[in-house]
């Protein structure tokens, strides 16, 4: 199973081998081979562009005989990376696991506390591990100024657990389209341009923090 993981569409001249050798993989005796695609996004791609790498992506997923995904519809991308986990193309069974998921009693009340906006309690959770990916989905979906500042907080907070800030990022980077990297391995200050750079970002869409009184 391979799985291609891009945020562009592949240079033209790579285009041409890569076909080659996918094709040549599938269709070798000694091994069976899938490749599969999942776009991560935008970023600063032109929408011609954004529509040439979901073209070439698409393309890469049926010439392997696997899947294409969009990183914005996270149903589809947990399917296909369980289905890929699990060595199985039963999409009915992978399906019906999740299904089952979803439908636990701790998703159902993440569920409730988006439903409810309760920025606090979905923040607080951030901090659990691991990390429970319907708790930052759910703070993408609410994308409000709270959900924004108070992730930026845990992002600049030293103390806090790498999963938390990295989840906290995440979120980030899906509400503002911020396409800068943080290394939460290294201290904030020694990437004071991209840490600004974000800040910049939140400021466009919901003007500067307020001050205390």
């Amino acid at each position: 199973m391979l799985l291609i993981v891009a945020d562009a569409p592949p240079h033209a001249e790579d285009m041409v081998k890569l076909r080659t050798r996918i094709r040549s993989a599938v269709r070798s005796t000694r091994s069976s081979v899938v490749v599969s695609t999942i776009f991560t996004g935008a970023g600063q791609l032109s929408s011609a562009r954004q529509v040439e790498a979901v073209d070439a992506l698409r393309e890469i997923a049926d010439s392997g005989g696997g899947e294409f995904s969009h990183l914005e519809d996270p149903a589809r991308v947990l399917t296909q990376l369980v289905s890929m986990a699990l060595a199985s193309q039963d999409r009915a069974s992978v399906e019906e696991t999740l299904r089952r998921r979803k439908e636990s009693p701790r998703v159902v009340l993440v569920a409730r506390k988006v439903e409810e906006r309760d920025v606090e309690w979905l923040i607080g959770k951030l901090g659990s591990a691991p990390v429970e990916p319907a708790v930052v989905e759910g703070l993408v979906r609410i994308a409000s100024p709270a959900v924004a500042r108070r992730c930026m907080d845990m992002v600049a907070e030293a103390d806090a657990a790498k999963p938390a800030r990295e989840a906290a990022f995440y979120v980030l980077r899906r509400i503002t389209r911020f396409d800068g990297s943080l290394d939460f391995d290294r201290p904030l200050a020694a990437q004071e341009q991209a840490f600004n750079d974000l800040q910049a970002a939140l400021e466009r869409m919901y003007g500067p923090p307020r001050r205390g009184r």
